[in-house]
């Protein structure tokens, strides 16, 4: 898995250094989200199967960021059904760069919301 560099995440509004290197720690599997994160253990403790990886890393995200939960953007296509495009932190302004994973593509980004859905 792609692991964003600082600089990157550093795009992102008012990250803490701790912030950075706990979710680079966990996009590289160094540490589990779920022990970053008790918002993340309850919620994976909670659900009937275990959510992957990038779920979970970006529910752990979210707690980390102190943003407005896991959001996504499916594809246009209507011959895609029920596929996500895009999962994201929500920082509840379309323009701010925020943590995504890009599932198109296979790669964790960051981006505004705009910037995702190309306007």
């Amino acid at each position: 898995m792609n692991v964003p560099n600082r600089k990157t995440l550093e795009r992102i509004e008012g990250i803490t250094e701790y912030q950075i290197d706990m979710i680079r720690a966990m996009i590289s599997g160094k540490y589990d989200p779920c022990e970053v994160s008790d918002a993340c253990d309850r919620w994976v403790s909670a659900c009937y199967g275990t959510p992957g990886d990038i779920s979970q890393i970006l529910r752990a995200a979210d707690d980390l960021l102190n943003t407005h939960g896991v959001e996504h953007i499916g594809y246009a296509d209507d011959r895609v059904y029920n596929h996500t495009r895009f999962s994201y932190c929500n920082t509840g302004a379309s323009y701010a760069a925020t943590l995504c994973y890009d599932y198109g593509r296979g790669r964790w980004v960051v981006a505004g919301l705009d910037d995702l859905r190309g306007g």
